[in-house]
């Protein structure tokens, strides 16, 4: 989760995504391609703003979600359309990742089969 002041994450890897990455997906290289995308998702700022039941906090936890969402979707459909080549595709999610990944994939057909 991004430490960012603002809302949303920006694009920027920073060693935060690097080592998340490498903690989350780096297992799963030996067997497959993995793509783990940068998206703007919400910071530990916005997170915390959502959970401390301020005047407006759930309405500005919905739009900083909404952003994460497109931004993850964006990356998604970007890499269905060039990187995919028709393998198949196995979505792995942590934590605010795991909705974001398992609802991006509806809009494209997908059949999905959670383990």
């Amino acid at each position: 989760m991004s430490t960012e002041t603002s809302a949303n994450a920006n694009l920027d890897v920073q060693k935060a995504e690097i080592d998340a990455a490498v903690a989350q997906a780096s297992r799963f290289s030996s067997v497959c391609n993995v793509w783990a995308p940068m998206y703007r998702q919400a910071t530990v700022t916005s997170i915390a703003e959502a959970l401390s039941g301020a005047p407006g906090s759930s309405s500005t936890a919905r739009a900083t979600f909404d952003v994460a969402y497109a931004s993850l979707l964006a990356a998604w459909k970007s890499f269905a359309a060039s990187d995919s080549a028709g393998r198949p595709i196995v979505l792995i999610g942590h934590s605010q990742g795991s909705g974001s990944s398992s609802t991006s994939s509806r809009p494209r057909s997908i059949t999905t089969r959670r383990f």
